[in-house]
């Protein structure tokens, strides 16, 4: 379960927090990043996948709002 963490959620958040910081002063983008159906639904044996890829959709959908919220300030 910890690597599929590490992997799906840890890794994919990685790649925003490195873009965010030179493409913020300009307020133009859109964050985004392809998950899967396991994000939408719990698959019966899948525990770990579906769990980070919940929470990789949770931390995406938060990080839309920060960013849409900065973008109007």
């Amino acid at each position: 379960m910890r690597r599929q963490f590490e992997v799906n959620v840890f890794g994919t958040v990685a790649t925003p927090q490195a873009a965010l910081p030179p493409v913020r002063p300009r307020r133009l983008g859109h964050p985004m990043a392809v998950t899967s159906m396991g994000g939408l639904m719990a698959v019966p044996g899948m525990s770990a996948h579906c769990g980070s890829k919940f929470a990789l959709d949770g931390i995406l959908a938060a990080l839309g709002k920060a960013v849409a919220r900065s973008r109007s300030t």
